[in-house]
Order: structure tokens, then C-alpha cells, then sequence
């Protein structure tokens, strides 16, 4: 069953979103689509960001009050007084910082300001990339975490792996896991929809189409995702949705792998789900970070199973098997292994893709997702007391 978001307090919760910007990402994504849904439950919210992109401000509800104070410079503390005068002056219950550098930016502006707000401080990443992440988290966001009233994770192993890295956190810690807007997805199943885009792309009814659904940065495998890809000996298309600042390299690998007119480059795409209805299964092959993708949603959502890398939720999301499949990060020989199978085992996956879209609507909804947020403020904004979900 999908929740219910709670009748509208008598007094609104005064809640300010804290987010470095509003680039086309996960997290992003997710502090645009939590401020929509609380501001439509009668709840006053505000936005602020201190980095220049804000592509995602168009996906913004207008109720919600967005304030843009973008830093000219590494150490520029205008973002920080700027934070700190809206919490003065505008009486705020909750601060609810997306990425730990904005939990740094809300602390200090919540110190400034001499206003007593609850700090929450939501983590969307696991592992670090590399030693100048760890480094931070481990000299200067731990002291940042121990003075939040929250910590938030979107997935239960990231809150157990946070958890072993600090242990302090299990006593200010929970998770919500990310949702989406299940009825704003296509129906991929819909054979018209899927010969028209094939069309489009030059791939026929017959063939086999992976899809892959991410920002060409390292960390997203798409690397890794091509050399798999080009092992297979049946016939299939790989369509690759997103854009970022590998697309030259990956380009130019496809074309080394003798490949190349067999992968659709599309760069960014607004609605995803025509990616969707062109595809059979979607490939996350993601090396580090990921948590709980809101792409892996959004597909299965569409009724498209998922090979996704065992990292962050991947494994609460997916059940191996049954409803898409698991495979160990970086492990190039079970990918291909695994998208050979699949191919060779094509009629399994609407009722996988079946199975996939139930699950969504029923367990990882938008509604739930705001629901579960507001229930979290509300709490610590009446009694101050830290809400504990333990791993």
C-alpha cells in the first residue's frame, strides 16, 4: 500500500532545504521532488543553494521560496551570512541539508544566526571516490555529524556502512529510502511506444537493447559497461542516456571496441522513460558512491528490470533473480556473463519487468518518501528527540 502524507499540522513545519545546487543528479533530484511534496502538504519551505547550477530550479514548485547565493570563490563565507539572516529572520523549525558539505555550510550559518533550529544532515554517497573525501569526512564532517540532531541515509546498508565508519552515528541516525512518482511513469511495456522510438534509433523490434541511465563520470562504469557489452555475441544495442565529461573517452572506446554502431549515444534526455520503452533491461554498472538510484526506480518503475552493481541499496531494491539482478562492482567477466544470459533468456523479463513495477508502487513511492520525511521533522521539531532506526 502506498502511505498517506499526514492532515497538515496546525502550525505548518518552516522547513529550509540546504543544497549545494541544482545540477541534473540523484541528490538533486531528490531535494527538488522532497520540497514539492512537502509544499503541497501545507508545509513552508525553502530552498537554498550556494553553486551556480540550477538547471533543476524549472522542476521547482513556485510556492517553494528559492534563494540562490552562488560562492565566487573557495572560502567565501557570503553564502554562510546570507543562510544565516533567512534563519533569522524567518523562524525556521528544521534545516535539512542535502550532502555533507551542506550540513557544514548549515552548521556555521546556524552558529551565526544565534537561532536554535534542528540540523538535519542527509548523506547520499558510500564510499568515498578517493583519499581527499575520506580525509574531510574523517577531520572535519564527523564533528559536523556528532552536532546534528539527524543523520539521514537513503538505504539501510549505507546507514550500516556510515555506521562501522563512525560509530558515534548510531545514536543520531536513520534511513528513508528515495522514491519516486510512480504514475508519472510510462508504461514501457507499450509495444507502439517501443517500435516508435526503435525507429527512431534505427533498431528494430526483434533486437535486444540494453539501456544504461547516468552521468558519464567515472564512478558510473560506463567503461567497464562497453568492454561487457562488446563480449556479447548475439545481436543487441546498447543505448546509453546522459552526459558528462567522459562522452568523448567513451566515444572513442566504442570505436576502439569495434562497437560503435552498435551503441546510441544520446546525451541528456528530458523524460527517461522513452529510454525505457525502447529497452529490455537497463545496466547499472556503477564502481563507487551509489546508494539508492533514483534511475534504478525510475526503470523499474517502467516495468525494466535491472542489472545493477552491489553497492549502496542496490541489493533492498533488487531481489537477485527474481526481479532483476545483482553483480559484484567492477567484475567485468560476471557482467558479461550476466548480459549474455540475458539475452539468451529474453522471455523471463516482462514478468521480471512485471514484478519490478510492483514493487515501486508499492514499496518506493513518492509519497511514502515525503510521508517518512515529514514524520521525521515533525518529530524533532515537537519533542527535539532523535528518531534511531539500528541496521
Amino acid at each position: 500500500m502506498t502511505a498517506e502524507l499526514p492532515a497538515a499540522t496546525v502550525q505548518p513545519l518552516r522547513l529550509l532545504i540546504v543544497v549545494p545546487s541544482l545540477k541534473r543528479a540523484g541528490a538533486e533530484t531528490q531535494a527538488v521532488e522532497l520540497a514539492n511534496g512537502l509544499v503541497k502538504s501545507g508545509q513552508a519551505v525553502w530552498l537554498f543553494t550556494f553553486e551556480l547550477e540550477t538547471s533543476l530550479k524549472i522542476r521547482l514548485d513556485e510556492r517553494v521560496q528559492f534563494i540562490s547565493v552562488p560562492r565566487v570563490h573557495k572560502y567565501d563565507f557570503a553564502p554562510i551570512r546570507a543562510l544565516a539572516r533567512v534563519l533569522a529572520e524567518s523562524s525556521i523549525d528544521v534545516v535539512h541539508s542535502v550532502m555533507q558539505f551542506s550540513g557544514l555550510v548549515a552548521w556555521m550559518a546556524i552558529r551565526l544566526s544565534k537561532k536554535s533550529p534542528k540540523l538535519v544532515i542527509a548523506i547520499h554517497t558510500t564510499e568515498p571516490k578517493g583519499i581527499k573525501e575520506w580525509l574531510q569526512d574523517n577531520l572535519v564532517y564527523r564533528f559536523v555529524f556528532k552536532r546534528a540532531d539527524q543523520v539521514l541515509f537513503v538505504c539501510k546498508a549505507q546507514q550500516k556502512y556510515w555506521g562501522q565508519r563512525f560509530p558515534s552515528l548510531k545514536d543520531n541516525s536513520t534511513y528513508i529510502y528515495n522514491g519516486i512518482n510512480h504514475d508519472l511513469q510510462s508504461d514501457a511495456s507499450s509495444e507502439r511506444h517501443a517500435v516508435l522510438r526503435r525507429n527512431a534509433l534505427g533498431i528494430s523490434a526483434d533486437d535486444f537493447v540494453f539501456c544504461c541511465v547516468a552521468g558519464l563520470r567515472p564512478e558510473k562504469g560506463h567503461h567497464l559497461l562497453l568492454k561487457a557489452f562488446s563480449k556479447i555475441q548475439q545481436k543487441a544495442f546498447l543505448i546509453i542516456a546522459g552526459d558528462g565529461p567522459l562522452r568523448d573517452s567513451l566515444l572513442a572506446e566504442a570505436e576502439r571496441l569495434g562497437i560503435f554502431n552498435k551503441v546510441r549515444f544520446l546525451g541528456e534526455v528530458e523524460g527517461v522513460s522513452q529510454v525505457f520503452c525502447a529497452s529490455d533491461i537497463m545496466v547499472l554498472p556503477s564502481l563507487a558512491v551509489e546508494t539508492f538510484s533514483l534511475a534504478l526506480l525510475e526503470s523499474m518503475s517502467n516495468g525494466v528490470p535491472v542489472i545493477a552493481s552491489r553497492l549502496g541499496g542496490a541489493a533492498e531494491a533488487i531481489c537477485d533473480g527474481v526481479d532483476g539482478f545483482i553483480c559484484p562492482p567492477r567484475d567485468l567477466s560476471e557482467l558479461a556473463r550476466l548480459m549474455e544470459s540475458v539475452v539468451k533468456e529474453r522471455t523471463n523479463l516482462k514478468k521480471m519487468g512485471s514484478l519490478a513495477r510492483e514493487k515501486v508502487r508499492n514499496q518506493f513511492t513518492h509519497t511514502k518518501m515525503v510521508a517518512e520525511h515529514l514524520e521525521l521533522f515533525t518529530e524533532l521539531r515537537t519533542s527535539g528527540q532523535r528518531k534511531q532506526i539500528s541496521t
